[in-house]
């Protein structure tokens, strides 16, 4: 009886190490491409960009990001602060002929995004930037991104 006590234990522990070692860990804030998924401004619905359209944005260890807004390359520094950013500055956005853009989707990421003081929350491979008060538009706007790796 004891045996199979024990037996019976160690199948439960090792089945509960399988679990656990398959849960994908939060990915990093640095290091992974980001690929908006959404837009979600406060007390709205979410808007997604046009799937034809790329937004993505990724932060290096050096305090600085890139990323593309449709056709436009973004880039900049940021300066991060206890899971939130604390600014973004001296960067910017091209502004090369593209189709026109989402005015939703553009009044957002990047120009808000760029304004914002912004909190952050990683969740598996799903990154949410909250931004706070962007041009007196409201609070916690939320942009929701997601890694390709």
């Amino acid at each position: 009886m004891k045996k199979r006590l024990i037996s019976s234990f160690v199948g439960i522990a090792a089945l509960a190490l399988l679990i656990v070692s398959c849960e994908k860990p939060d990915a990093e804030l640095v290091g992974p491409l980001w690929i908006l998924e959404s837009v979600v401004p406060e007390g709205a619905s979410a808007i997604k960009p046009d799937p034809t359209r790329t937004y993505t944005i990724q932060f290096f260890a050096d305090s600085t990001f890139t990323g593309v807004v449709d056709c436009d390359d973004l880039f900049g520094q940021y300066w991060p602060e206890n899971g939130s950013i604390k600014r973004f500055g001296d960067g910017g956005v091209t502004r090369r002929d593209c189709a026109e853009a989402d005015p939703l989707i553009d009044e957002y990421f990047p120009v808000g995004f760029m304004r914002s003081r912004i909190k952050y929350k990683i969740n598996g491979t799903v990154l949410t930037l909250h931004l706070f008060n962007i041009l007196n538009v409201g609070d916690n706007t939320a942009l929701n991104f997601e890694t390709s790796d």
